[in-house]
Parts: C-alpha cells; sequence; structure tokens
C-alpha cells in the first residue's frame, strides 16, 4: 500500500531542482514501495519533463501498464504525473500582488498554486 504521498511542481526553470528532489525522495527512503509521487506540469511542459526524466535516471524507471502511460517505477517507487491548465489553479483571489517582487521568480506561476488543490487531485 503507497501511503507516503508527496507532490512535486515547478515550471521549466526548476527542472533540476525537481530531478534533485525527485532523486533524493527516492534515494533516501528505506520503502520506496510506500511512497508515490506526483508531478504537476503544465500541458506544454509534459513532453520535456518527460525526457528530463528518462535522461537522469535511464534504467531505473519501469513502465507500470501501457494504459497509464504517465504513471511509472523509479527505483520501486511509484510517479503519477498530473497535467493542469492554468486556469484550474490561477485566481485573482490568490494572485500576488504585481508590486511584490522576489528573486526566487514569478510568485504568480501556476505551479505555486498547485498546492491549493491537491486534496481534490491527489
Amino acid at each position: 500500500v503507497r501511503g507516503v504521498h508527496v507532490a512535486l511542481a515547478g515550471d521549466r526553470r526548476h527542472i533540476e531542482g525537481l530531478l534533485a528532489s525527485l532523486n533524493s525522495i527516492v534515494r533516501g527512503t528505506r520503502s520506496p514501495s510506500r511512497l508515490c509521487v506526483h508531478i504537476f506540469c503544465l500541458d506544454e511542459e509534459l513532453s520535456g519533463l518527460k525526457a528530463a526524466m528518462h535522461c537522469s535516471f535511464k534504467s531505473r524507471i519501469s513502465q507500470v501498464a501501457e494504459n497509464l502511460k504517465l504513471d511509472f517505477l523509479l527505483d520501486g517507487t511509484a510517479v503519477r504525473m498530473h497535467v493542469f491548465n492554468t486556469t484550474e489553479v490561477l485566481s485573482e483571489e490568490l494572485a500576488v500582488h504585481d508590486d511584490v517582487l522576489t528573486e526566487a521568480g514569478d510568485l504568480n506561476a501556476p505551479h505555486n498554486f498547485v498546492r491549493f488543490h491537491l486534496a481534490e487531485w491527489v
């Protein structure tokens, strides 16, 4: 039973950090069969993210089933890819005011707002 769920989201600028986090999570667990890592991305990012994952993890990835093309195992840890639309997560009520500046990047990037929908999507 996969009782531990981890959610990750990041745009193209954060793909290296996302992959490093995924690797750390998978390598650092004693029970990979208990984990399910959910990765959230926009539709236009999916192919690039999948290519980066296959390049980074190569033979460590195994497909779970043909009909579940977005699911795979990474060293025994289940990885589930979730595609979302910007309109699903962004709203005027949640938007960060334009006057707020940050070195971390665009705080209004849709990936920052996935967390408000995790209960529905996971």
